[in-house]
């Protein structure tokens, strides 16, 4: 019997996106797939603006475009989890409703991975839409596991098979960083990305609206986001005892960025030296669980910061750095 299943699900979920929404579905829907072999879910979070309405449209206009609506908003996490429920493709990708991808580029990396016979990908990004690229398989590399986890799940193409049958999902409590810590389990299960590219094929649309915009001005959401990086530590945990699965390098690099992530956003939120490290604790965590330098990004500010966070190790290093921001930033606690 043929197999009918689609080879891509794209999972699309979205809040009030009218404004984006059609120029991201234009950017995904490829006439070089059969009409059988892609599969875009619009995943609805209970939108109050006319996003629906433009979705209809497509849903009408190609067969493939299929618009799920949710009775009730419950976040990101849990509309990326109702989208895995129903994928039926071979592989997954995400993509947010305000971005865009490089026009042609899915088909192109499937038909690579099939020839190739590889089951996962991911690929570079960028905020400019200039310098978006083409997909190019001659500019493709093998990246060690240790290298391959990265923040964003809109960065990969998943294996639905792995997804299905370690029943993976995005965590519903996390606010922060749920779609690194999915990104992470996947990596574990599977055994690694089998390839990789630095092309960007990826935009991200600057907003100031998402949560990792709202740190900068939000004394809530760093609390949470401080949260979530204790629990993101937690949740590793509980997953490799779960399934059983030895703690090497890439558990070692991730704890290290949590804890290191952890302590800088503490020092944002005016707690003290001694209530951060005993918060810590409460998670059997401590400042020598730090063993490797977090990424530290391309600029002369991203270098030191990495380099900092790396040192936060010493606990007087902490403390000087922690009693330093609050006199520096005295007025913001005011």
């Amino acid at each position: 019997m043929l197999d009918c299943s689609p080879l891509l699900s794209i999972i699309v979920p979205v809040y009030n996106g009218e404004e984006f929404i059609a120029e991201c579905l234009d950017s995904v829907i490829d006439s070089s797939f059969l009409s059988n072999e892609l599969e875009i879910l619009v995943i609805d979070d209970n939108s109050s603006d006319r996003t629906c309405d433009i979705v209809k449209d497509y849903c009408t206009k190609y067969s493939f475009v299929f618009l799920i609506k949710k009775s009730a908003n419950s976040g990101v996490s849990s509309t990326r989890n109702l989208g895995l429920q129903n994928a039926k493709g071979k592989y997954i990708a995400f993509i947010d409703s305000d971005d865009m991808f490089s026009k042609g580029s899915y088909q192109k990396i499937i038909s690579y991975l099939i020839a190739n016979n590889k089951n996962s990908f991911y690929f570079g990004y960028s905020h400019s839409l200039n310098e978006i690229e083409i997909f190019d398989a001659n500019k493709t590399k093998k990246v060690k596991k240790e290298d391959s986890c990265k923040p964003s799940s809109c960065r990969y193409i998943f294996e639905n098979k792995v997804i299905k049958e370690y029943k993976l999902q995005f965590d519903e409590e996390m606010r922060f960083n749920e779609d690194f810590l999915f990104n992470y389990c996947y990596i574990e299960v599977s055994g690694g990305i089998d390839a990789a590219t630095n092309s960007k094929l990826y935009y991200y649309r600057p907003n100031t609206n998402s949560s990792t915009g709202s740190l900068k001005k939000d004394l809530t959401s760093l609390m949470k986001a401080c949260q979530d990086s204790l629990l993101f530590c937690k949740k590793m945990d509980n997953f490799h005892d779960r399934y059983g699965i030895q703690k090497d390098v890439l558990y070692r690099k991730i704890l290290s960025g949590n804890i290191s992530n952890y302590l800088w956003l503490s020092m944002k939120t005016n707690n003290k030296t001694k209530s951060v490290l005993h918060e810590m604790e409460k998670y059997h965590l401590s400042l020598k669980d730090i063993k490797y330098k977090p990424y530290e990004g391309s600029s002369f500010k991203h270098k030191i910061k990495s380099l900092l966070e790396y040192l936060f190790r010493h606990k007087i290093v902490f403390a000087l750095c922690n009693s330093f921001y609050k006199i520096v930033h005295r007025r913001s606690f005011e």
